[in-house]
This record gives C-alpha cells, sequence and structure tokens, in this order.
C-alpha cells in the first residue's frame, strides 16, 4: 500500500504494506484532529448514526501527521474512496458510510486523547478505526475493547482485541513473496540483507527459514546500520560466497547506500528482490542508473500496472480516491484503507443487522466463505484478509495471488509497472 521514513518496527509493511505513503491530505494541520467524511445523506456526525436512516459512522484514529503521517493519509484517501463506491450502491445495510477520523500525530498520548474523543458516546459509533501501527493500536485498545465494537486496524501486529481485526501483511507472507519472486527469476543462491533494526533482523530471520522451501540456497547473511555510510564491505562477502541475488528489509536512504556500493564494486550481474516495503521509497532518485536494471520488488499486485496497463477496477479506485479530493501517491496503502471498509460492509451485511457480536462472527466465517473472495478488494485481490475464529489477522492468505514483480519507475497515479510473480 508506500518514501519511508526510518520509524522502526511497528511500520514493518505496511510497513509493509503501508507505508508506501508519501502524501499528505489537504486540510490536515500538524497536531490537530481532522474529520472526513464520504457520506451523501444529511447527518451530523457520529451521534447521527444512532437512527435506522442515519449514517453508518466508521469512526477513529489515524496518525494523519507526524512520523507517520504519510502512512495515515494516504491510507484515509482508500477509505474515502472506497466509502464513495460503496455509497453508490447503497451503503451499509443501506445506510450511507460516513468516516470520521481523528488524527493521533503519530503520538501515542495524543492517539489515546483522541480515541477517547471518538469514543465519548459510544452508541453514535458503528465500528472503529484502531489505528494505523503496532504501538498506535496498542495504546488505544484498552479504549476501544471495552465498548465491543468492531474495529479495524492496518497493523501488522496481531490486535489484543477480541473484536478487532488487522489489515497488514505478516512478516511471513512478505517473506514468502520475495522468495517466490526470486523463484521465478530462476536464480537459487540467496544473500540476505536488511537493517540491523528489529524489522529488518526478523525478515531476515523469516527469509532463512523458509527459503528451502522455495528450493533455494542462503549463502550468507549482511544486515546494514541504517545510519551507515558504505555497504561495500559486506556486499564484498556476499559476492564472495557466490549470492546470485539479494533480498531483505531495507527503508529509505540505505536501500541508496546498498545501490552506491553496487556500483562502487562493479557487482553488475546480480539482480535485487526487495520486499513491499521497497516500493515506499523514491528508488529511481536512490539508486544509481547504472544499478536500476537490477533492482525489483515484490510489490502489492493492487498497485501494480501489469504489462504497463491498468485494470478497470484500478482505474475506478483511483477516480474514486481523485473524486473526494485526497492526495493519491500509493495505491498500496491506499488499498489498505479501502479494505478495512470493504470488510466491514461484508460484516454487518452478513450479519443483516446493526449487531456488534453478529459483525464479529461474521468477520471471523470469512475465511470460509468462497464468496468473500470475489468482492473489490483492493490490497488483498481474489481473495480478501481471510479472517477466521481463530485468526484475526492476514495470516491464512495465499501471497502467491497478492503480489507482483515490480520493478524502477515514476509511479503512475500510485501505481508501478511490474508483472505477476509465476
Amino acid at each position: 500500500m508506500l518514501r519511508r521514513p526510518l520509524i522502526g518496527t511497528t511500520v514493518c509493511v505496511l510497513a509493509a504494506v503501508v507505508a508506501s505513503a508519501c502524501s499528505s491530505s489537504s486540510g490536515t494541520g500538524a497536531g490537530t484532529s481532522t474529520s472526513s467524511s464520504t457520506t451523501t445523506s444529511s447527518g451530523t456526525g457520529a451521534g447521527s448514526s444512532s437512527g435506522a436512516s442515519g449514517p453508518f459512522v466508521i469512526a477513529g484514529v489515524l496518525p494523519l501527521t507526524g512520523a507517520f503521517g504519510a502512512v495515515g493519509t494516504t491510507l484515509l484517501a482508500g477509505m474515502n474512496g472506497q466509502a464513495a463506491l460503496l455509497n453508490k450502491q447503497g451503503g451499509i445495510l443501506g445506510r450511507q458510510i460516513q468516516i470520521n477520523i481523528k488524527d493521533s500525530a503519530s503520538d501515542t498520548q495524543q492517539a489515546v486523547s483522541a480515541m477517547r474523543d471518538v469514543l465519548s458516546d459510544p452508541s453514535g459509533v458503528d465500528a472503529v478505526v484502531a489505528e494505523a501501527t503496532g504501538s498506535l493500536n496498542a495504546a488505544v485498545m484498552p479504549i476501544v475493547a471495552p465498548t465491543k465494537i468492531i474495529s479495524v486496524t492496518s497493523s501488522v501486529a496481531p490486535c489484543t482485541s477480541s473484536t478487532c481485526f488487522s489489515f497488514g501483511t505478516t512478516s511471513k507472507d512478505t517473506a514468502a513473496a520475495s522468495l517466490q519472486a526470486i523463484k521465478s527469476l530462476h536464480l537459487t543462491k540467496v544473500g540476505i540483507i536488511g537493517g540491523t533494526d528489529a524489522s529488518g533482523q526478523s525478515e531476515a530471520q523469516e527469509l532463512t527459514a523458509l527459503a528451502s522451501k522455495y528450493g533455494l540456497s542462503v549463502v550468507g547473511t549482511e544486515l546494514f546500520d541504517p545510519n551507515g555510510k558504505d555497504y561495500t564491505a559486506q556486499l564484498q562477502k556476499l559476492r564472495a560466497a557466490g549470492a546470485q541475488v539479494l533480498t531483505g528489509n531495507l527503508k529509505g536512504t540505505p536501500i541508496g547506500v546498498l545501490g552506491n556500493g553496487l556500483a562502487n564494486i562493479g557487482w553488475a550481474d546480480v539482480k535485487v528482490v526487495g520486499d513491499v516495503g521497497w516500493g515506499s521509497s523514491p528508488l529511481s532518485t536512490l539508486i544509481p542508473k547504472s544499478v536500476q536494471p537490477q533492482v525489483m520488488w515484490a510489490g502489492a499486485l493492487g498497485a501494480t500496472r501489469i504489462d504497463g496497463k491498468l485494470t478497470a477496477s484500478q482505474q475506478q479506485f483511483i477516480q474514486a480516491i481523485k473524486d473526494t479530493h485526497s492526495q493519491l501517491l500509493s495505491l498500496t496503502s491506499s488499498g489498505v484503507g479501502a479494505d478495512m471498509v470493504t470488510g466491514l460492509k461484508y460484516a454487518f451485511d452478513k450479519a443483516g443487522k446493526i449487531d456488534q457480536a453478529a459483525a464479529v462472527q461474521a468477520m471471523e466465517g470469512m475465511k470460509n466463505d468462497p464468496s468473500a473472495a470475489s468482492l473489490p478488494w483492493r490490497f488483498f485481490p481474489g481473495q480478501g484478509p481471510k479472517f477466521s475464529a481463530k485468526v484475526h489477522d492476514s495470516s491464512n492468505v495465499d501471497p502467491s495471488i497478492q503480489f507482483a514483480l515490480d520493478v524502477i519507475g515514476e509511479p503512475v497515479d500510485g501505481t508501478y509497472a511490474g508483472k505477476k510473480i509465476s
């Protein structure tokens, strides 16, 4: 969904996922509370949801400014765009969807304060957006959980509430997608790279554990200091070990340091396959042009122009985001936001009424419902997040149909050119 600042483990995908955002919504001031609405019906806010004819209110908190502001704003753009499309089809149970989001400014204390404000009258809220990252989600959960209102988050960290569902991609699926992409290139000797931060180390471990499943052998692992200016020594070790391809978790400027290192030692025959988070960085400016043909990444299929073309569904979603006057730079993270809204519609439509317990139960039945896969999922196309009673994150998804192999180039409406991973 994505560029990324050095923000540690909580963003991992979505880090992976959502971290591909690099914009800020119009009208959002630093440190201010922000509300965004896509409803076309009359209504005065969260309190108007109590009536059967009032809007269906999705309220909550996201980081629209601060360190994670790029993540929150593109999530919100996707939520607004998808809500607008669903409202044209009748909304949720005949009620127009209204999105009311307050800004946490990427701060746990402000997130708590904002969520308390949002839930000061729980009867006026039909569903909750419980932040974007693990640390922020953990901070607001003690406020959200007691209400028993169904909640959604883009965090890859497991929710601590039985009524919360995470739409982030797990580190295992991220690693699996990278390895599947390498296999499709008919290369077998892998050098694992990554940052020395927790997310870099975690993904390196996942890659090592899964490599043999894809017929790949790990010839070496080198983790880089995110503040380092020269990775030549580490690259020389991987070259000497016979690595044909490098893969792993890096964010922002370290990717540029890696690219410069490849150019400096003249390692022209090695390929680099980054994870979904690599698309969150301005690769065309970070990596020397001479090295760019060697670099690709396992990007989100929903944000990829296959054979250089957008699908009708992608075009519809992009236009909907533009129509809501939201900035569009990352269809990856906007896709995550859209899927949170689609998931809530699925849950309440299945429940057939505004009943929180019934909606949670319906969401937990998604994995075993074949019809759920055909919904207009943006980040999980063709399958949805596949929640179950025991799994409230995306652990059940098939990563082989969720990702594509993207190449460096300027993004077009938040998408990159690429091909399906075979």
